[in-house]
Formats: structure tokens, C-alpha cells, sequence
């Protein structure tokens, strides 16, 4: 039986370290050398690619993969080899995995059922938990009686029936339709924040990472892009791949110049505060954010990390392009005289060339109702 070795523990340690975690499939690398630090109460979110590990080190520490090298520390003791029976997690499944035959009362007891609690604090737990949930008259119902969304709550409630310190979500809203999933990953947030529970997600959902975490980690290729807030992964992406896979950004080829220039052909970007020490002629990219933020720049590799700052009159240059379109048109007053006049010439010469009626309909502008006379086609 593998040994507990327990660790000093202070309110200043994180609740779940995680050191060196490696994990190989034969010749295929999943995951190499993953560190990370989850605060106690918090909720981070793992976010990727599908293929990227997440999922794979998700399971690493519920137990459920053996790591080939790395250390885990949960709650100040080392878990790296305790079987998953013996670990502090509760786990909600991508697929519910509830017991299709047993009721949902029976299904969220099942935890303390095998914990052999007496049958007065099962009934009043799981009459709470499902309270919690929303679904207090669900008990004697069954889960094929029951929606996707509602069968994803049960799960959610036999996760936390036995109070664990740690909670895995396993991408538990990727089988629902949209509308579902957008109301139940916000009562998720708010039971997290309710309960105080550590909890970690799996998701390739960017909003729903960004809307729901205390911290991203953005994952691709077994490998940690960067870790961050929700604001710092979405305005300050540490590289090509996070901007592009977090949000919606226009990347450009630029050219540090030195003194806090930057050349975009023949745009000349003038840097903020931290740039003048980028060296000259470091080739990079330009990264616009939103409209208050303006542009960010981040140098390719080998480069220094700086910051560009370039901000663009938007209103204006709309109004230059509507003035310099309004110079090429006539006015609209000789455009409706124009139509007037194909109007009458064609209704005075309809019975004998309805092939003007088509020519006018045509030509006439999108507002107006191509029918001349009665009786024309339409």
C-alpha cells in the first residue's frame, strides 16, 4: 500500500501543487514537465485544443493515470501514487455516468452509502444536495426520466455529497445545447463560489473559460502556454498561439526599430513605456486588442517581451470614407427624379413594350416596389 507522507501546511501554500508531471503513451509525449499552484477556493480552468493533454492530466490527478515522473500535493501530503479510492476529489463525467437504474436519491448516496453513513444523515444530505441543485422533488425519479441539464445537476450533486476538498469537472457542459449550457455553467460559478470548494474544469470553450475562471491555464501540445486571469490570457496573450486560439485578434509582421518604434510596411507604430529596450531590427508581431487597449506587440522568438501602443481614430476615417463616397454619388433627389420619369415612360408605354417594365424594375433602387401598373408580372 503506498504511504502518506505528509507535508507542513500553511494558509500561504496552495491547496493543490503539482511538480514535473510527464505522462508518455509509447513514443507519444501527452504531457511534459507541467507545473502548477491552485489556490484553496479557487476555480481554474483548463483550456486547449482537443488533444492537448488537459483531459489526460485531469485524470493524472484524480488518479485515474499514473504520471511517469512529477509529484502532487494536495492538502499538504503527497498523492502522486495513492490509488484514486484514496484521494479527496469528487469528479463529474463529460458523459454524467449516473446508474441508470438507480434512482437519483440512491445515485447521489452512492458515495456515502460506501462510506457506510447511517441513514438519517444520507436522506439529510442528499435531501439538501438536491435542494442545492434545484431538483428537490427529483429524488424518486430516474435519470432517463430527466434532461440533459438536469442529469448533469445530479452529477454535480453525488461530486459534492461526500464534501470533497477538491472538485473535477471534466468538460461537464460540452453535451448540452447552447442555451442550456450558457444558464448551468453560470450556477456552476455560483455554487463554486457559494461552497468555497477548490475546483478544476476542463474546457475547449473559450467563453465559458473566460466567463467562469479565477485562473486560465491554456494548454497545446502537452505543453503550459501560459497561466493567467481571464483578463491577462484574453489582453496580454504570452504568445502567437494564445492570441489566436483566446478571442478574436488581426496578428501583424513588424519590425522593432529601436527608441520604441515599430514598422508595420509602412506604418511606423510608436511604442509605451518598456519598450525603448528592445533591440533594434528584433523581427515580431503586432497584436491589436480591444479599441481601449489599442495595439500590443509581442516579438517572435528570441525577442524581448514588450508592449506597443498604437490608437486609431475610427470615427474619423468613417466619416472621411462616407464624405469621399457621397462626393461619387448624384444626389438623391435626382436619383428618386430619374426613377420618376422611368416610371411614367413606362406606364405610358406598357401595352405595347412590356420589356421595359423589367428594364425599370431592374434599375430601380432596392425601397421601391417594382410593380409599374397593375397587372405586371411580379
Amino acid at each position: 500500500m503506498a504511504n502518506v507522507i505528509e507535508h507542513a501546511s500553511s494558509s500561504d501554500e496552495p491547496y493543490l501543487k503539482l511538480s514535473g508531471i510527464t505522462k508518455r503513451f509509447g513514443k507519444f509525449t501527452a504531457l511534459s514537465s507541467i507545473a502548477l499552484a491552485v489556490e484553496r477556493g479557487r476555480l481554474m480552468i483548463f483550456l486547449g485544443p482537443s488533444g492537448c493533454g488537459k483531459t489526460t492530466l485531469l485524470r493524472i490527478i484524480a488518479g485515474l493515470e499514473t504520471q511517469d515522473e512529477g509529484t502532487i500535493i494536495q492538502g499538504g501530503r503527497d498523492i502522486s501514487r495513492l490509488p484514486a479510492m484514496r484521494r479527496d476529489y469528487g469528479i463529474v463525467f463529460q458523459s454524467y455516468a449516473l446508474f441508470p437504474n438507480l434512482t437519483i436519491f440512491s445515485n447521489v448516496a452512492y458515495g456515502l452509502v460506501n462510506r457506510r453513513k447511517g441513514q438519517d444523515e444520507i436522506k439529510r444530505r442528499v435531501a439538501e444536495l438536491l435542494k442545492l441543485v434545484g431538483l428537490p422533488d427529483a429524488g424518486s425519479k430516474y435519470p432517463g426520466q430527466l434532461s440533459g441539464g438536469q442529469q448533469q445537476r445530479i452529477a454535480l450533486a453525488r461530486a459534492l455529497a461526500t464534501a470533497p476538498g477538491l472538485l473535477l469537472l471534466d468538460e461537464p457542459l460540452s453535451a448540452l445545447d447552447a442555451i442550456e449550457r450558457v444558464r448551468l455553467r453560470g450556477e456552476i460559478r455560483a455554487l463554486q463560489q457559494r461552497l468555497g470548494v477548490t475546483t478544476i474544469m476542463v474546457t475547449h470553450d473559450q467563453e465559458e473559460a473566460l466567463s467562469m475562471a479565477d485562473t486560465v491555464v491554456v494548454m497545446n501540445h502537452g505543453r503550459i502556454e501560459q497561466v493567467g486571469t481571464p483578463q491577462q490570457i484574453y489582453r496580454d496573450p504570452a504568445s502567437a498561439f494564445v492570441a489566436d486560439f483566446v478571442g478574436k485578434v488581426n496578428v501583424l509582421s513588424a519590425v522593432a526599430e529601436g527608441a520604441g518604434r515599430f514598422r508595420v510596411g509602412g506604418l511606423v507604430l510608436n511604442g509605451a513605456i518598456g519598450s525603448e529596450g528592445v533591440a533594434a531590427r528584433v523581427p515580431g508581431g503586432v497584436l491589436p486588442g480591444d479599441r481601449d487597449a489599442g495595439w500590443r506587440w509581442r516579438p517572435a522568438a528570441g525577442g524581448e517581451p514588450v508592449a506597443a501602443q498604437h490608437r486609431r481614430d475610427e470615427s474619423r476615417r468613417r466619416r472621411a470614407a462616407q464624405r469621399r463616397a457621397a462626393a461619387r454619388l448624384p444626389p438623391t433627389s435626382l436619383i428618386q427624379a430619374t426613377f420618376a420619369a422611368l416610371t411614367l415612360l413606362a406606364s405610358s408605354l406598357a401595352p405595347r413594350c412590356t420589356n421595359l417594365y423589367y428594364l425599370v424594375a431592374r434599375s430601380s433602387p432596392p425601397r421601391y416596389h417594382p410593380r409599374l401598373w397593375p397587372g405586371s408580372p411580379d
